[in-house]
């Protein structure tokens, strides 16, 4: 049997020709020599979110940290990717280690996927900045009933394929490292490094190692003005790469506006902004600029974030937050 992985396009497109999201992946099975694609969900706000992709960031707000991202890909669009995370990481030691854990659950069609890290750094304080070295380990728990597809054609339909309902364990680890000063930070990582196959009997489905690179610098244009260009660029063997690049304008040490691109895929439009003296609310908006967009009303990503002092001084921030 021929190779596929989930993919998240095609899949919407299948939708758009009247079909299950469940039965376009099973037909793509059958008829496509090998689908590789991005499968990890991806975030416009990665940039508020960021122990999402690299472990080695656990600990580094220098506070408990709680965030909670919903995200709604292609409104209007049947079984479109719609995804939920939970991260909440702290420092220990005196900023020396993180321990913290992630929870996100994606849907994609007739397909669930509801994964749990833990994750732990090490961070060692150099004479300009701060270099992380991080490491996770979990599970991904997949879900498919494509049982539900064939009451949805007709009962009679005897194809075995439509028999499935799966539900998988996958056990997986990553890694990563982070450097950071006072206005620059760099991150690479590979949060996920077994190729676990989903094991649904008739194709040879399975995850695939994604790596992530990003980058962003601050820079002071005038009095309380910044700017923070940044960069996320994902990878994943045989798909096309995918390239964020966002300038974020930070006004008064308050609140931010932004903007980012996502290569060929969309223009986004973000807005950060603080809720009382632990609270920031995030909201983001993807514009598609690919053919999808006529089929479509955009994507919409919120973020809720609360954080705290685990140390017992209120008052202790050792550098400025901005990432």
């Amino acid at each position: 049997m021929k190779k596929f992985q989930t993919h998240r396009v095609l899949t919407t497109l299948g939708q758009l020709a009247g079909m299950q999201v469940g039965l376009f992946i099973l037909f793509s099975a059958l008829i496509v020599p090998e689908l590789r694609a991005q499968q990890d969900a991806e975030f416009t706000m990665y940039m508020f979110n960021r122990l999402a992709q690299n472990p080695a960031y656990t600990g580094n707000r220098e506070r408990a940290s709680v965030t909670g991202l919903f995200r709604t890909q292609w409104n209007g669009i049947e079984g479109s990717p719609n995804t939920q995370s939970l991260t909440a990481h702290a420092p220990l030691l005196d900023q020396t280690m993180g321990l913290g854990f992630i929870v996100m659950n994606d849907r994609l069609g007739d397909n669930r996927f509801l994964t749990f890290n833990g994750s732990y750094a090490y961070r060692l304080k150099l004479q300009k900045g701060v270099l992380a070295m991080g490491i996770q380990a979990g599970f991904t728990q997949y879900r498919a009933d494509f049982t539900q597809i064939r009451h949805s054609i007709s009962p009679n339909v005897t194809d075995p394929a439509f028999g499935q309902n799966l539900n998988e364990i996958l056990p997986n680890f990553g890694f990563g490292v982070y450097y950071q000063q006072e206005r620059f930070y760099l991150s690479a990582s590979v949060p996920q490094m077994i190729n676990n196959d989903f094991n649904d009997g008739f194709s040879e489905a399975r995850q695939s190692i994604h790596y992530f690179l990003s980058s962003g610098y601050v820079i002071n244009v005038n009095g309380p003005i910044q700017v923070k260009p940044s960069f996320l660029f994902k990878y994943v063997q045989g798909a096309p790469f995918s390239l964020d690049i966002n300038t974020n304008v930070n006004l008064y040490d308050w609140f931010e506006v932004g903007v980012s691109y996502r290569w060929e895929d969309s223009i986004d439009f973000l807005l950060n902004v603080p809720v009382g003296k632990n609270f920031v609310f995030g909201y983001a908006y993807d514009f598609t600029i690919t053919d999808l967009g006529q089929y479509n009303s955009g994507t919409h990503e919120l973020m809720l974030r609360y954080e705290f002092n685990v140390s017992g001084n209120s008052n202790r921030i050792l550098t400025p937050r901005y990432f």
